[in-house]
């Protein structure tokens, strides 16, 4: 992960899936203009999953759809997103990614209760 940013982008391996992951309590909109620049360097069009787990905990906010044109993200058309709508693929990717950066777990909005729930939670998965 770079200093100074508020989000982290990962392709999901055997997924046609790009997730933008929140790694602090910024809102999305605070960065859209960074981070579609960083997609247009990607030459990325499609849709963009955000998990905004940092930012909005881990509940039904966490995650939202919306697509990239090639040139700007269209957020009047960003949908939050349910978990069972995830694929099992992405949503364990997901997890993965907080897991692996327990740091950003406990910079997150998450009281410490929910923290230890999380990590608990997957401790064995």
């Amino acid at each position: 992960m770079r200093d100074n940013r508020h989000y982290e982008i990962l392709s999901v391996v055997n997924e046609d899936t790009l997730v933008c992951f929140s790694i602090d309590r910024a809102r999305p909109d605070s960065y859209m203009d960074e981070l579609e620049d960083e997609l247009r360097q990607l030459a990325y069009r499609g849709e963009v999953v955000l998990d905004l787990f940092a930012a909005n905990g881990n509940n039904y906010r966490r995650f939202m759809r919306l697509p990239f044109d090639g040139v700007k993200l269209h957020w009047l058309q960003a949908k939050i997103t349910k978990f069972d709508t995830i694929p099992s693929a992405v949503l364990d990717f997901c997890n993965d990614f907080y897991l692996s950066h327990p740091e950003i777990i406990e910079n997150s909005v998450l009281s410490r209760d929910a923290q230890l729930k999380f990590l608990g939670d997957h401790a064995f998965a």
